[in-house]
């Protein structure tokens, strides 16, 4: 499909395509002066938002998509261990960024909950 279909599927402007495409994020086939995308590359882009959402970087984005790639094409495990390592401690990183993002929405969850409560509250005294 081309840009502007693909761009209305994903939801992804074609001016950050274009930019995807630049920097290596989401890189679509050329026909002619045409970029072409597929229907993996689709399910790449919602992963990229899913990542994005959780506060990756695309450079971020970038590395974990190419270490994917890698161990797809690459099912024997001859991995360098540089790559390897490098994408363990970024998806730890990121799992304490979102740990602790998580307790902070439950902190923010349970004050919400006392505030509904007084106000459930000051509605059963009327």
């Amino acid at each position: 499909m081309k840009i502007g279909e693909f761009s209305k599927r994903s939801g992804i402007p074609i001016t950050t395509l274009r930019y995807y495409d630049q920097i290596g994020v989401l890189q679509a086939r050329r026909e002619g002066k045409n970029r072409v995308y597929s229907k993996k590359d689709l399910e790449k882009a919602v992963v990229i938002i899913f990542l994005q959402d959780l506060n990756f970087e695309l450079l971020e984005i970038k590395e974990l998509l190419q270490l994917d790639e890698l161990m797809e094409k690459n099912k024997e495990g001859k991995i360098p261990p540089e790559v390897i390592d490098r994408g363990s401690e970024l998806l730890k990183e990121k799992k304490v960024e979102l740990q602790e993002k998580l307790e902070g929405l439950k902190e923010a969850i349970a004050y919400l909950e006392h505030i509904l409560e007084k106000i459930n509250f000051l509605r059963e005294g009327d």
